[in-house]
């Protein structure tokens, strides 16, 4: 295997061993050539750890390949080195993962997708790496606001009963998502946020607490 970058390179045919039930891929390179014939029709879990795609298309190819699997833990995905955005543009391909039912995305910089995507979700868990800024007139080009769907997925509106936020370093879609959360969920009993600087906290509360709730028992609660 040749080293790239303390990567490697996937052995010659990986993503096309048809009975393979987990993968679990850890400092490997995946480039055009390992996605264009992805055959893994029995995976059921999908571990990626500090895996590099060469090319954006990469993923979504290595996740069409992939029509039943389950679990998907993803942490430190890069393309071409750069922080991966995985957004709707990426996601057409494989359009829904309709079987899924536990994710764990950690940092990843821009998360811009539908959340209908996530539909059977029962467990997610996302680490957006974003930064937050007080004053509007200081966001950068890079950071834009986090964008209210227009669709609300069945997990969220009939079946999100807890929610937390966990904001590293303040995160700028949080508090927006978390009103997304609350005005749409309507069982939804706890909201938490943590993470937050003391004069951070006391300005995202102010904000959230005037927010309608579409459950009447939403607690709103951080730490």
């Amino acid at each position: 295997m040749a080293e790239h970058r303390y990567c490697y390179d996937l052995p010659i045919g990986t993503l096309s061993c048809r009975t393979l039930a987990v993968l679990d891929l850890c400092r490997f390179v995946v480039n055009s050539r390992d996605v264009s014939s992805v055959a893994l029709p029995l995976l059921r879990v999908l571990h990626l750890h500090s895996v590099t795609f060469a090319a954006e298309e990469c993923l979504p190819k290595l996740l069409s390949g992939c029509p039943i699997f389950e679990d998907f833990p993803a942490t430190n995905l890069k393309i071409d080195f750069e922080i991966a955005a995985i957004n709707k543009s990426s996601l057409d391909s494989f359009k829904s993962l309709s079987l899924l039912v536990r994710a764990k995305i950690e940092y990843i910089r821009r998360l811009n997708l539908p959340l209908q995507v996530f539909s059977n979700v029962e467990d997610l868990d996302l680490l957006i790496e974003r930064r937050y800024r007080l004053k509007e007139e200081e966001h950068d080009d890079d950071d834009d606001d986090w964008v209210y769907p227009e669709f609300v997925p069945e997990c969220v509106s009939l079946h999100l009963r807890k929610c937390t936020i966990h904001c590293y370093k303040g995160v700028e879609g949080g508090p927006r998502f978390a009103r997304y959360v609350m005005q749409n969920a309507s069982v939804l009993h706890t909201m938490r946020i943590c993470g937050l600087s003391e004069v951070l906290r006391f300005e995202i509360e102010k904000e959230l607490s005037s927010c309608q709730k579409r459950s009447p028992t939403c607690q709103l609660s951080f730490y």
